[in-house]
């Protein structure tokens, strides 16, 4: 995927893709792939809408859920992003999920609430 999408090959780049996602199902790696794929060929705020779309889906894992926290931050929604990483962080989520939850928090001007989740994380590392 990566070769292709260097030679600036989208369309083939994002076919080999799909073809691992039909490998493997939900392949962490190969959804951000494809979500950095997709940003290349519609644009960030059209792959944040079919995102949103994803993550209302509830038998999907919470991959899909962080890909649009990380997409939302790039645009600069920090607030909703924040939204997203509690909604996950509720669900039992992993702590590189947490991490990002405290960098988004304190990007946002919410240091404060930052600086506790920060040491919890520590705590637990």
């Amino acid at each position: 995927m990566k070769g292709l999408s260097g030679l600036g090959n989208i369309d083939e780049a994002l076919k080999a893709a799909a073809r691992l996602l039909e490998l493997s199902p939900h392949d962490r790696s190969a959804l951000w792939e494809r979500t950095e794929l997709e940003i290349r060929q519609m644009g960030l705020d059209e792959t944040i809408k079919k995102m949103d779309r994803m993550t209302r889906i509830p038998s999907l894992p919470s991959i899909y859920r962080e890909i649009y926290a990380s997409l939302l931050r790039r645009a600069g929604r920090e607030e909703e992003a924040v939204d997203i990483y509690d909604t996950i962080t509720a669900q039992g989520g992993q702590p590189r999920v947490q991490k990002k939850q405290v960098f988004t928090l304190a990007k946002s001007g919410r240091e404060e609430e930052a600086i506790p989740l920060l040491e919890e994380f520590l705590r637990n590392e």
